[in-house]
């Protein structure tokens, strides 16, 4: 009978646990990031910048954009973005995955926003 109710009381908090881990992690904020210190280090990290949009380039289901802050340019790589009108000069903000692509850091997007 014991064996039940800790079993029952375990599984409870299990649950209870995971729903609060779900509702902490959407009010996680990843700090900004400057573009001048995204290196080789951040391969790999979830990072999130916010710049102008210098060109944007559509290839088929890929969109690449060149972003730039005060420090510097960096290139921003997105499959299949949900139409958005980027435009030259656009402030943006992106979240993504720093990678390496021959020889250079990059981001791929997992969002971008428009920031008015």
């Amino acid at each position: 009978m014991e064996e039940n109710l800790i079993i029952k009381l375990s599984l409870i908090c299990t649950i209870l646990g995971i729903i609060l881990l779900v509702i902490i992690s959407d009010k996680i904020e990843l700090p900004s990031s400057e573009i001048s210190s995204i290196s080789e280090k951040e391969i790999g990290k979830n990072i999130k910048v916010i710049g102008k949009v210098n060109r944007v380039t559509e290839k088929n289901t890929i969109t690449i954009i060149d972003l730039e802050d005060k420090t510097g340019i960096i290139q921003i790589v997105a499959f299949k973005p949900e139409n958005l009108k980027l435009k030259k000069g656009g402030l943006i903000q992106v979240r993504g995955k720093v990678s390496l692509y021959e020889s250079s850091t990059q981001i791929y997007a997992d969002s971008i926003e428009i920031i008015n």
